[in-house]
């Protein structure tokens, strides 16, 4: 993302915004009959103007990112001197692989996995860029760039380097076809699972299947999962029903808001699934903040953007979880943890 000199932004946070924008763009570059330079251009441009975003949600979106990455760099770290791979669900236009692979390309295969259309958008946004292609060690392709909406729809949706996996799939039935996945995936290597506002979309059952079969069918496994949580339905606050109530006016489901709606509920989940509890850590995003993150970070942070709704920041991080749970290996996270 160098292109887009995300860096003279002028605060941490509306780099993270800006970022979150930029991923939007993937989805706005097929908006037309014909694609060109100019387009992406605007849609960049228009980025840049919306990333005045609240403080609150520039704090959110800063603590999701700091402390997805800590967990990822922990197992990367362990694991250096081996093989190890990332599978990435409902990864759509995530854009973490752009800066885990030019450090980490000799030990680590990166598997993304989407819907077919959302894969093509992705494709062809990384085609269109040298140093996208650059960031993913994809080499030159023959494969020409639709031009119309006519070509888009008849053309490949996978993309592939030694390291980088771009692959189309309806995560409701990886369960049944593990083929779904290319022969370069090892069911027996050490893979962090990562789930980052995914399986809230699915339905109950769909994402239970989906999350049991990785567990059954991966002999090393680690799920690195971010989701909502509804919360108590007595809480004063009723933030689970107004998120409904919020969602669907945009036409979005979340069945599962309700029903693993606290931490409590999120942990049981994820025991009967068979993992152990000395190897499950779960935890609301509230607690995070006040127990992982270093206090010189914060309060470096703290310096960037002036936040006052502190009331309101510890509302929102207590109704998202980051669930960690392994199996197959040791993982050696050193982190506290919400539950005994």
């Amino acid at each position: 993302m160098a292109r887009y000199k995300v860096l003279l932004v002028d605060s941490e946070f509306r780099q993270f915004a800006l970022l979150r924008s930029l991923r939007k763009s993937f989805f706005n570059l097929i908006s037309s009959r014909n694609i060109t330079n100019d387009t992406f251009k605007m849609n960049v441009q228009s980025a840049k103007r919306n990333v005045l975003k609240s403080p609150v949600i520039n704090r959110g979106t800063w603590l999701r990112t700091i402390s997805i990455d800590m967990i990822i760099n922990k197992f990367l770290q362990q694991f250096k001197n081996e093989k190890v791979q990332i599978l990435s669900l409902g990864a759509g236009s995530d854009t973490r692989a752009f800066r885990i692979l030019p450090k980490h390309h000799k030990n680590v295969d990166y598997f993304e996995v989407d819907f077919e259309n959302s894969c093509k958008i992705k494709k062809y946004a990384i085609l269109s860029s040298e140093e996208l292609c650059k960031a993913l060690f994809i080499t030159k392709t023959e494969e020409k760039l639709p031009t119309n909406h006519n070509e888009f729809v008849t053309q490949s949706s996978s993309l592939e380097s030694d390291c980088y996996h771009l692959i189309a799939c309806d995560l409701r039935t990886l369960k049944d076809r593990k083929d779904a996945l290319p022969s370069s995936f090892d069911w027996n290597k050490k893979t962090l699972v990562l789930s980052e506002c995914c399986i809230c979309y699915m339905g109950t059952e769909d994402s239970n299947n989906l999350l049991l079969s990785l567990k059954q069918n991966l002999s090393q496994g680690i799920f690195l999962v971010y989701d909502p949580m509804g919360g108590e339905k007595s809480n004063e606050s009723r933030y689970g029903e107004v998120m409904v109530r919020n969602l669907r006016t945009r036409g979005i489901e979340m069945p599962n808001l309700m029903v693993y709606n606290t931490i409590e509920k999120q942990h049981q989940r994820f025991l009967q699934f068979g993992l152990c509890n000395s190897n499950l850590i779960v935890c609301d995003m509230r607690f995070v903040y006040e127990n992982w993150i270093p206090r010189d970070e914060i309060f470096r942070v703290s310096k960037l953007e002036m936040l006052d709704e502190l009331e309101e920041l510890n509302l929102i991080n207590s109704h998202y979880a980051l669930i960690l749970g392994w199996w197959g290996f040791e993982f050696r996270s050193n982190l506290k943890t919400e539950l005994p």
